[in-house]
């Protein structure tokens, strides 16, 4: 289960690299500073961060050095740049640094902690003239694979909001109408939640409507009229309020109908991106990988594409994939000291994507759930198991997409049968 650190990069194509240029990137503007293969010293320059002033740098530049190429070092996070980038591909060779690395390399020299935008750019490009091959190149992806990437991002960002207002609303209303949030079952991230709070939003105005309406509104809103339902509406009749003081408890409502409306415009911006990723990922090349993955539903299923990708060869085996994605452990080891840990500075959406995939898929896949209750068995934590089953699946994966075949769980439980695997279900 352990991996190597070491990176395995992807090699541009044999033509020389006429210039290595460091980019230190800001809001109004970038520090750029530009050496040449044979000069220990470059030069520093600053342009405006406008789309038209970073088009015309880039041109002059492909002008000044033609039939070469020119080295970028950019940090990772900065990926506002990448689509710009990617429209001189065939020139440019993109390395992203990670800003954890830059800091360190920074401090090495600076140690009295000095930091400027000039400095930064000129260690940029001090880096990729001297150690390339401790970067990995950038490689766009294609561009179904990108949109879908950025749309699971984005609807990701709205669940996170979602979230964040259902956990707002929830801590106002047990000031004041702590009954409602049992009879919601303690989720107010749905539809039900943001409307009732709307429509009775304190315990007077609940208690005004007879238990026949409530339950029309739940019933309306796709709920069951399940045993728990019906306890939790007998409950409401018998509920006392918290205050009934108008003073206090009218700007208390208003607080809890402003986050609510802020729900209610949530819903149908995340169903419509649920929709379109849905539609997008069944027209990916690659859709038939994730298909029929055992507990992936339609989001997962994109969100692995987009991990994926088109370009299997952007990963030189599975041990690479799984350390570009954050899910491979590390190994520190110092004398006679050997630890294995998780590995914590990684990408972290794609790190979650595997993560998640592998815990839903222990409630449908009969391997995985045994997976993770032989490990439990043996002491780890839960979340440990399932990241070391997201390493496992992560594998599984690599070799999916470089044979563009689907996932067949009849014919990996006969292998593991095979092997006497302690993982095969009994």
């Amino acid at each position: 289960m352990i991996t190597t650190d070491s990176p395995t990069l992807s090699v541009p194509p044999p033509v020389p690299i006429g210039a290595f240029l460091g980019w230190d990137w800001a809001d109004k503007k970038h520090d750029l500073y530009l050496r040449l293969p044979a000069q220990a010293v470059g030069t520093h320059q600053v342009i405006e961060n406008t789309p038209e002033v970073l088009h015309s740098f880039l041109n002059e530049l492909h002008k000044r050095f033609p039939n070469q190429r020119v080295a970028i070092c950019v940090e990772a996070s900065r990926s506002a740049l990448l689509p710009i980038f990617g429209q001189y591909q065939e020139w440019l060779v993109v390395y992203l640094l990670n800003p954890k690395t830059l800091a360190k390399y920074r401090e090495a020299f600076r140690p009295s902690g000095a930091k400027n935008d000039r400095l930064d750019c000129e260690l940029c490009a001090d880096i990729v003239v001297s150690h390339p091959e401790q970067l990995h190149v950038w490689e766009p992806l294609d561009p179904a694979t990108a949109e879908l990437a950025a749309l699971s991002e984005d609807r990701r960002k709205l669940v996170d909001q979602r979230t964040l207002f259902a956990n707002q609303l929830k801590s106002h209303l047990k000031g004041y109408f702590p009954q409602v949030i049992d009879l919601l079952d303690d989720d107010l991230t749905t539809v039900v939640a943001s409307d009732l709070v709307r429509k009775w939003p304190s315990l007077a105005a609940l208690q005004k409507a007879s238990p026949s309406q409530i339950r029309r509104f739940f019933l309306a809103r796709g709920c069951h009229a399940t045993e728990g339902l019906e306890k939790r509406l007998s409950q409401v009749g018998k509920a006392k309020a918290v205050t009934e003081q108008v003073e206090w408890l009218g700007p208390e409502i208003r607080y809890s109908q402003a986050i609510a409306v802020q729900l209610c415009a949530l819903h149908p911006l995340i169903a419509d991106y649920d929709k379109l990723i849905a539609l997008r990922a069944k027209a990916h090349p690659s859709y038939q990988v994730v298909a029929h993955l055992s507990g992936a539903g339609p989001v997962i299923k994109a969100r692995l594409l987009a991990v994926l990708g088109g370009l299997p060869e952007r990963f030189d085996d599975a041990n690479d994939f799984a350390v570009q994605c954050g899910i491979a452990p590390i190994q520190r080891q110092s004398g006679n000291s050997c630890c294995t840990q998780r590995r914590r500075a990684c990408p972290m959406f794609i790190h979650q994507t595997l993560v998640e995939f592998a815990k839903s898929s222990t409630f449908t896949c009969a391997w995985a759930a045994s997976f993770v209750s032989t490990k439990k068995a043996l002491g780890w934590k839960h979340y440990r198991a399932v990241r070391a089953l997201a390493f496992k699946w992560s594998r599984i994966l690599y070799a999916l997409i470089r044979s563009g075949s689907a996932y067949d769980e009849a014919r990996y439980l006969a292998s593991l049968s095979k092997k006497n695997s302690p993982y095969f279900p009994k």
